[in-house]
């Protein structure tokens, strides 16, 4: 079934909903659980046709990946970004999002799958980052740099990317998937008059819910129009929990992963 022309639904502009209603929506408790209690206004109704997997990385990952680059990023077209785990949820969505935007993308991904992955979303090339020489390939696809940074790796992957900046170029940080915190070395930011900058969606959430209504609008209003793809992830089972658990933690994943209560998809 096809998407294009579908509106975001926001089950709060509306009547009660009806039992069995689809909705994707964040989860401040009880996250892993077959019910959960939720704001209504956070709630979107899910389309017929759209996958589990489109339904959550449009609620959660895209609008991070939206605020991260349009927003803190200043991400224009033309520019060059790079992003790290480009094959994971954040990452496919920030490549996906960057090329909307009209940039020019180079992902980094950890295997040649991941690396495929990548290159599907659009990306204009993708580094194996296992590599001991990926920030030399870096520098030699961008050789005056790139503009933005986004990464949700951390770690050595952090502190390395600083050595590929542009003169002015804004390095977002997402998070540390990589399991250890990211060491800045501040010369680099100096001698490239750079930013580093945090980014942090659960925030903008709780202080500024009018642009995060907007952001996600925005993400799910591209995915309608055809114009924004999304990666597709892996289902678990709640038996599979650990699994999908042992799965993220390993890096081992492509796109996003959830917990059906039915089943996998």
């Amino acid at each position: 079934m096809s998407t294009k022309g579908w509106p975001v639904h926001v089950a709060s502009e509306g009547g009660p909903l009806a039992v069995g209603t689809r909705v994707a929506s964040s989860c401040h408790l009880g996250g892993y659980a077959q019910f959960a209690v939720i704001q209504k206004s956070e709630a979107i109704v899910i389309p017929d046709g759209v996958s589990n997997a489109a339904a959550l990385a449009l609620r959660s990952n895209y609008p991070t990946s939206l605020y991260a680059l349009r927003e803190v990023g200043q991400l224009k077209a033309g520019e060059t970004v790079l992003v790290h785990a480009a094959a994971g949820g954040v990452g496919s969505a920030a490549v996906a999002l960057a090329k909307w935007l009209g940039a020019r993308v180079i992902g980094t991904a950890g295997g040649a799958e991941k690396v495929k992955a990548a290159l599907s979303l659009g990306a204009d090339a993708v580094v194996d980052y296992r590599r001991d020489d990926w920030v030399d390939m870096v520098k030699q696809l961008a050789p005056q740099g790139v503009d933005v940074v986004y990464d949700p790796v951390g770690g050595e992957i952090g502190g390395q990317s600083l050595r590929c900046l542009a003169y002015g170029a804004r390095y977002l940080i997402i998070g540390f998937a990589g399991g250890t915190l990211t060491q800045l070395p501040a010369n680099r930011l100096l001698l490239k008059n750079a930013t580093a900058h945090g980014v942090l969606w659960g925030e903008v959430r709780k202080r500024d819910l009018a642009l995060a209504e907007r952001l996600t609008k925005d993400s799910y209003d591209a995915y309608s129009a055809g114009v924004l793809q999304v990666l597709g992830g892996q289902g678990y089972s709640f038996s599979q929990a650990q699994a999908a658990m042992v799965a993220l933690e390993g890096r081992n994943s492509v796109g996003k992963v959830w917990l059906d209560q039915r089943g996998v998809e």
